[in-house]
């Protein structure tokens, strides 16, 4: 092909057009002024209009995630919100090095002079035998150790001395079968399950309701979740992170977007009211509370 067929096929140059750098910059100012000023009817196929007498009016589509509001429907027909951010727990009085040490030393006074039941360890002593009974005794009083020297086959023998052992010795022993069905026995440290009772009077508020005034625990913590431009998988996946627990622990009644401001229930299980409580120092973009306790969890469509 020549030069003069190349030249043809080009596209002519309108000679009416003036390039500047002037033109340039109001072109793009001409853009921003198209997109600032929103769509107009003639951008959507409007052409005609009923009144066209009556002034029109401008308005803004919903955009940011804020203008919109979702709150749940609960099981009993209320719409959900968050009315209650959950409680404080109150600062444990420090006690002095003075105070410790007489506490220890008046608990020691305690367990030395303890005697179990008569009628008890005669039962302990026919389970075990005097030798394994003095042990116990020991490991009540100097909190060390032991085993037993007899094998116990019977499961139902297993569970009568677990019992047995927990009465006599007020719940402050613990008792663990070994692969070889002989007790390892050992006292019960402070935090363990033989203090519950301690732990529950501790939870008490000012009208003596267990809890913080939420009530005895049952096996799930319903509560609701309020959050701001996060879905609820996101916001369920924050929350367990910050327990260490697994994602499924946590169960819903439905799914809410990320563009908007929400409200919804969230059941969880095998988590302590204070833990779970404790996440609002924490939580950024998310509030918890309004807590209540269920035998039962949410799921998916409820």
């Amino acid at each position: 092909m020549s030069d003069l067929d190349i030249a043809t096929v080009k596209r002519p140059l309108d000679t009416n057009v003036e390039f500047s750098e002037n033109n340039a910059k109001k072109l793009k100012v001409d853009q921003r002024i198209r997109i600032d000023s929103g769509i107009h009817e003639t951008d959507v196929g409007i052409s005609l209009f009923l009144s066209p007498e009556l002034p029109g009016f401008r308005g803004q589509i919903k955009q940011r995630y804020t203008d919109f509001l979702v709150n749940e429907i609960d099981q009993e027909g209320n719409v959900v919100h968050l009315t209650d951010k959950g409680f404080k727990v109150p600062k444990k009085p420090q006690r002095s090095k003075e105070e410790a040490i007489a506490e220890k030393e008046a608990e020691a006074a305690r367990r030395e002079e303890f005697n179990v039941n008569p009628a008890l360890r005669e039962e302990l002593v026919e389970m075990f035998g005097e030798e394994d009974v003095s042990k116990i005794e020991s490991v009540y009083r100097m909190a060390n150790k032991m085993e037993t020297s007899k094998v116990f086959e019977d499961k139902s023998v297993r569970t009568k001395i677990h019992q047995l052992l927990r009465q006599a010795f007020n719940n402050e022993l613990e008792s663990v079968t070994t692969d070889t069905n002989t007790f390892k026995i050992a006292r019960s440290s402070r935090n363990s399950r033989t203090n519950k009772q301690e732990k529950i009077n501790q939870t008490k508020d000012s009208n003596g309701v267990e809890n913080w005034g939420y009530g005895p625990s049952k096996d799930f913590i319903h509560f609701t979740l309020h959050k701001e431009n996060k879905d609820t998988m996101e916001g369920v996946n924050v929350i367990t992170k910050l327990l260490r627990v697994p994602s499924r622990v946590i169960r819903y009644a439905g799914t809410k977007d990320r563009r908007a401001v929400t409200c919804q229930r969230l059941s969880i299980s095998k988590i302590g009211l204070d833990r779970l409580n404790a996440l609002n120092r924490t939580l950024k973009g998310m509030i918890i509370g309004n807590y209540n306790f269920s035998d039962a969890g949410l799921n998916l469509g409820d």
